[in-house]
């Protein structure tokens, strides 16, 4: 029913109350059913999409100007994150690496499992900063930048999350001496569950662990089903 439907259906039922009552013509309130006390903001109609690009902007803004800790005296670039916004898999490497041989592995791994790298992945790096020489992060240059994975987490919402490599599953709070601890094993972190293999650098000089990674991604597309 329309607003000016409604308001005549009131008037109606006033003049109603009044002739039955004593038939005199009384004065009412005003109709304001469609008061509004809340108006509809603005950004009502912006897509879920629209809306993570936007709160992963303003994290950029921020991490550009950060000095949380050594790394942003001799970062030469930074990296937040790239991939879809919403995917099967967020991929956590402890920071961002450069070498297209690394990079083209970690592809085929994802591929290998039937799912697109660039459509239905997210990667993202624990340590934000990036270095002409790919410095590795400390312990507490890793726990310094770790608000800002989990904020990306908190954003992104992915199915579940890969961490590859030591440094990554102990900085998502997984208690573990070496990789092999946890192999095998779902974590959860944000109610969201982890996966954890070996680092593709680590696959790279040891030709030996490829089976065990393989071992790792059948379990990851059996859960995803």
């Amino acid at each position: 029913m329309s607003n000016n439907s409604l308001e005549s259906f009131w008037n109606l039922l006033n003049n109603f109350e009044d002739s039955i009552i004593d038939g005199i013509k009384k004065n009412h309130p005003e109709y304001k059913f469609y008061e509004v006390i809340n108006p509809v903001s603005e950004y009502t109609n912006i897509s879920s999409d629209d809306q993570k690009r936007d709160k992963l902007l303003q994290m950029e803004d921020i991490i550009e100007n950060c000095k949380l800790c050594g790394m942003s005296e001799i970062r030469s670039d930074y990296f937040i994150g790239k991939g879809s916004l919403n995917p099967k898999i967020m991929i956590i490497q402890s920071y961002k690496n450069f070498d297209n041989s690394y990079n083209d592995f970690l592809k085929k791994w994802i591929e290998a499992i039937d799912i697109s790298f660039s459509k239905e992945c997210y990667l993202a790096s624990i340590v934000k900063c990036v270095t002409k020489d790919s410095t590795v992060p400390t312990t507490d240059e890793i726990d310094e930048c770790f608000k800002y994975l989990d904020e990306q987490i908190s954003i992104i919402q992915p199915k579940i999350i890969f961490a590859l490599g030591r440094s990554a599953a102990k900085a998502l709070g997984i208690k573990l001496q070496n990789i092999e601890d946890v192999r095998g094993k779902i974590f959860r972190y944000k109610n969201i569950d982890i996966f954890c293999t070996y680092h593709p650098a680590q696959v790279l000089q040891n030709v030996n662990l490829k089976r065990p990674v393989w071992e790792d991604l059948k379990k990851i597309k059996a859960f995803l089903g």
